[in-house]
């Protein structure tokens, strides 16, 4: 009786082990899902707001191009908030709620990835939208 007790741990032990492992895992490529919408999030910004085809929406990224001026600035604050993200929910990858977290982050980014599709789709010219500059005389964004 004792050594099917004592197997029942080990066995115990071993699925949790790869219960974790596996968790683990997913948080890892959601990180990395995150990280790589992000980055589509934050060059499809930087297009509408050279093409003056929107305003930001968030209140911090806004006050950054409006008192910089520079699509640099914005890159590296988006790069800052993104990477401390990413490095607490790796951080937490072998706990339930880091999982949850990542998930719910993925869950965001394709959500507001939703939205740009949605909002281009009321544009004409599209395809042209990569090839727009901002006026010399103006800011990098291309805002007044």
């Amino acid at each position: 009786m004792e050594q099917v007790a004592i197997a029942g741990t080990a066995s115990h032990a071993a699925s949790a082990t790869l219960a974790v492992n596996n968790r683990r895992r997913r948080v890892t490529v959601l990180v990395l899902g995150i990280i790589v919408l992000s980055l589509g999030d934050l060059a499809i910004t930087l297009k509408f707001l050279e093409a003056r085809w929107m305003i930001e929406a968030n209140p911090i990224a806004a006050y950054v191009i409006e008192s910089t001026q520079s699509a640099w600035v914005l890159v590296a604050f988006k790069c800052v908030t993104v990477g401390i993200c990413a490095a607490l929910l790796l951080r937490l990858r072998r706990h339930a709620a880091g999982e949850m977290a990542a998930w719910f982050g993925m869950a965001v980014l394709v959500a507001v990835l939703a939205m740009w599709h949605s909002y281009s789709s009321c544009f004409d010219g599209m395809e042209d939208v990569l090839l727009v500059h901002a006026d010399a005389g103006e800011g990098m964004l291309g805002l007044p």
